[in-house]
């Protein structure tokens, strides 16, 4: 017990030194950071400081060498393609750092080939600025087959998913199963299907032809909402994304990597919004969608958007500073309907986000829709 408690102890040590240790040298050669196709090393342009990404690849208790880190660039990446930039093989304590471009980055990592280990950053996108610096880390979980019960067989017509959420563990029971349509979808939260885990971790998703993210979380507080707390459980699926042919039902698996005990990323350029939305009698409104648009029209996609919790609370993180309005709706996809509910924070004017600035507490007091 000693001993295991020691283990314990020294993986935190080595996780709060990673974070805290100052970026090497933006001018210093990365020997451990080669492009999709060449082992050279990738320089940022000259012409503006690069930002620089430092962290640590772990599974549930230990660190993970021999990994490799994959960014992503843009707003709207495919992951079928090449990536931007390649870090690693990571360390054996499973370190690694690596300088990038300004911009808006996405971080997954994998093992072996096929994959023995995958995960994808719970706090993707980064938006990073010239000379900013996070660090970070990446989760990774193990990955495992579908359980060979999961429940009775599916329909013979239609398509769709169907499968179960597992860690290291055991399964997931509720976990909240999610498919989207891009990982913009995913960043906004903007499903176009969910459904729950059941008490064996198992769930069943129809949907028509097409490819989809598929992720799960698992929250340790399940009144929480916002970014995940250290505890929580995220799920990305492997071969994301899915291709789902028509009549084709798939048996998949999420392994689900919990977010490790460590000193948090760091927030200098992190913008928060939180509030509450409540109905005409102030009672709370969970599981309404909550979106920040650059237009009052509140038309087109959000910048951002979220979900409200079991308190109808919410926290929203902005990608950047600028005005933003914000709306409460049933959904986010297409314009309001008869039944609905929508509503937005009664002080007109939008709300102008400065980086580094968590906002004022907003109230939404939603109606419905007549």
């Amino acid at each position: 017990m000693h001993r295991a408690v020691t283990r314990h102890a020294a993986w935190l040590v080595l996780l709060v030194a990673v974070a805290c240790r100052s970026a090497p040298p933006a001018d210093r050669p990365d020997p451990n950071v080669r492009g999709p196709s060449s082992p050279r090393a990738v320089s940022a342009p000259s012409t503006a400081p690069p930002a620089r990404i430092s962290g640590v690849v772990a599974g549930p208790s230990q660190p993970l060498g021999g990994a490799m880190v994959y960014l992503y660039g843009g707003a709207h990446p495919d992951l079928g393609g090449p990536a931007g930039l390649v870090a690693g093989p990571t360390a054996a304590n499973g370190e690694f750092s690596v300088a990038v471009e300004p911009g808006t980055w996405w971080l997954l990592a994998r093992r072996g080939d096929p994959p023995d280990w995958s995960g994808f950053f719970g706090g993707n996108p980064l938006h990073l600025v010239s000379g900013d610096v996070r660090t970070l880390v990446l989760g990774m979980a193990r990955q495992q087959a579908a359980d060979g019960d999961l429940g009775p067989p599916p329909p013979a017509w239609g398509a769709g998913l169907r499968g179960n959420v597992l860690d290291d563990e055991a399964a997931v029971a509720g976990a909240r199963v999610e498919v989207f349509l891009s990982l913009e979808d995913l960043a906004t939260r903007q499903a176009v299907g969910r459904t729950s885990a059941d008490p064996r971790g198992r769930f069943r998703l129809s949907l028509p032809p097409g490819r989809y993210f598929l992720v799960a979380t698992a929250r340790a507080d399940p009144l929480a909402n916002g970014p995940l707390a250290v505890g929580d459980r995220f799920c990305f699926h492997g071969a994301n994304p899915i291709a789902l042919a028509p009549g084709t039902w798939l048996d998949v698996s999420l392994t689900c990597a919990r977010r490790p005990t460590v000193a948090p990323v760091v927030a200098a350029h992190r913008i928060f919004v939180t509030g509450a939305v409540v109905d005409e009698a102030h009672g709370p409104a969970p599981g309404l969608m909550v979106g920040a648009y650059p237009d009052p029209s509140l038309s087109g996609r959000p910048s951002a958007s979220t979900s409200t919790g079991d308190g109808g609370r919410f926290e929203l993180e902005l990608p950047e500073p600028g005005t933003y309005h914000l709306v409460a709706r049933t959904t986010l996809s297409g314009p309001p309907l008869s039944g609905q509910v929508l509503g937005t924070p009664g002080a007109g004017g939008g709300l102008t986000a400065v980086t580094g600035q968590r906002l004022p507490s907003v109230e939404i007091v939603v109606r419905p829709v007549p």
